[in-house]
């Protein structure tokens, strides 16, 4: 069996330490795979940024907006995914969005 992560999880890690599962490494893309392009950019270029995501969006392209967080912090100020998806629907009426996070079942 083939388990896959994106990051080196303590479980996936003790497994594969005390030999009780075999690491495989995938250091190549599949061939004919499109490049992906991954953009930062700051705060005060949000209006640059969506134009951007419509732009692409209804080119046919899909677009993967990460937040650190699922749901807000009282104590960090930082965009988390559940309202980051909601202001994006206010945002593009007219655009699917959709929401997936690891609390999901």
């Amino acid at each position: 069996m083939l388990n896959m992560t994106a990051t080196p999880i303590p479980r996936t890690l003790s497994l594969t330490i005390n030999g009780d599962q075999d690491m495989s490494i995938i250091n190549e893309y599949p061939k004919g795979r499109k490049p992906i392009y991954t953009k930062v950019l700051k705060t005060d270029h949000l209006t640059d940024l969506y134009r951007m995501v419509e732009s692409e969006v209804t080119s046919g392209h899909q677009v993967y907006w990460v937040c650190p967080l699922v749901e807000e912090s009282e104590t960090l100020d930082i965009a988390s995914a559940v309202s980051k998806s909601e202001e994006l629907r206010l945002i593009f009426p007219d655009l699917t969005v959709g929401l997936i996070h690891g609390r999901m079942k």
